[in-house]
């Protein structure tokens, strides 16, 4: 069984503690007994699989979700301009064909040539928008739809179900106000398919981009203030909701200790994604700063558990925490 919190530090637990977010999952890392071992005196916690980042962020802050808009905080992020309008998220995906179901997979960020991507949003929007009240607009390795009147979309952004079957996620088929969005989808998907980047890419051996995922629609109107600690990241929807809940969110600084050298009190931490050697370094340095009081409280928010320590709480823990992080991990792998 996971170590249970104390009454009292349960109840302080998440005012307190500085949030790291590490893209991977704890089973991955923590292998070895050394891995562990400074974890001794930690409490470990459930993670929702498939959450996306933001509403792991909120949840561990104890703050109310977002009704809607999260693709129009992406955009404000990506652009550091409030969006003006309805706006969802218009991701290039590859739906794998199986025998009787089908798979979504998103591309590598690097996979993607974002003047070709551009090219093929334009070639879309001339094609299939050109006399309606929609526009398609490419940013980088991601897209927009955007709008005046709202359309049904999907909720979760398309890294939240990689490799899952996108039915389960999109809007009800025999719902009236869901027939426009399956109409495009299907207009879009058949355009994709026939498009030179495509055909490119097929040639190069990539896999093809043959739809797009629609997601996250909403406008976002005002600013709504949240007392939230300094957050460094370099992910655009994070920057997009500080500015809307006008918090501050600065650039990824390079390390975990340079977050903390610049920020002595609690902040949160949103490291980008680590080749598993940087995830070694990265773990070594926390352990480092751990040690040495840098970090006294401190939340590990992995990608299947959270784990939550605090100097003050060694006596609550002894010698069974690391059986129990050891039983845990064996039994995820």
């Amino acid at each position: 069984m996971p170590a249970t919190l104390p009454a009292e530090a349960k109840a302080r637990r998440r005012p307190h503690n500085t949030l790291i977010m590490l893209p991977c999952r704890a089973a991955d890392v923590l292998t070895l007994a050394r891995d562990r071992r400074w974890l001794t005196g930690a409490a470990i916690r459930p993670v929702m699989p498939g959450t996306p980042l933001l509403d792991r962020l909120l949840a561990e802050l104890g703050e109310s979700p977002l009704d809607a808009g999260r693709a129009a905080l992406r955009l404000w992020g990506q652009t550091g301009t409030m969006p003006d309008g309805w706006v969802a998220g218009a991701d290039p995906v590859w739906m794998q064909a199986g025998l009787e179901q089908v798979f979504l997979h998103i591309p590598p960020a690097d996979d993607i040539d974002t003047a070709a991507l551009q090219s093929m949003f334009s070639d879309l929007q001339n094609a299939l928008l050109a006399d309606r009240d929609l526009r398609l607009e490419a940013r980088d390795d991601c897209g927009y739809l955007l709008g005046t009147d709202p359309l049904p979309v999907a909720t979760l952004p398309a890294s939240a179900i990689d490799r899952n079957q996108p039915a389960k996620f999109t809007p009800d088929f025999n719902s009236p106000e869901s027939a426009e969005y399956y109409s495009l989808c299907s207009e879009i998907e058949m355009s994709m398919y026939a498009h030179p980047y495509n055909q490119q890419r097929e040639e190069r051996g990539q896999r093809p981009l043959n739809a797009l995922w629609l997601w996250g629609g909403g406008q976002v109107t005002g600013l709504a203030e949240r007392m939230l600690p300094i957050l460094y990241a370099d992910d655009a929807m994070l920057h997009g909701f500080s500015a809307y809940s006008k918090t501050e969110c600065r650039e990824w600084p390079g390390s975990i200790t340079a977050c903390v050298d610049r920020t002595p009190g609690r902040f949160i931490a949103v490291p980008p994604p680590l080749a598993s050697e940087a995830l070694d370094e990265t773990l070594i340095e926390l352990r480092s700063l751990w040690r040495a009081d840098r970090l006294p409280s401190l939340t590990l928010l992995f990608d299947d558990i959270a784990i939550d320590l605090q100097k003050s709480w060694r006596r609550f823990f002894r010698i069974g925490t690391a059986a129990q992080l050891r039983n845990l991990f064996e039994k995820q792998n």
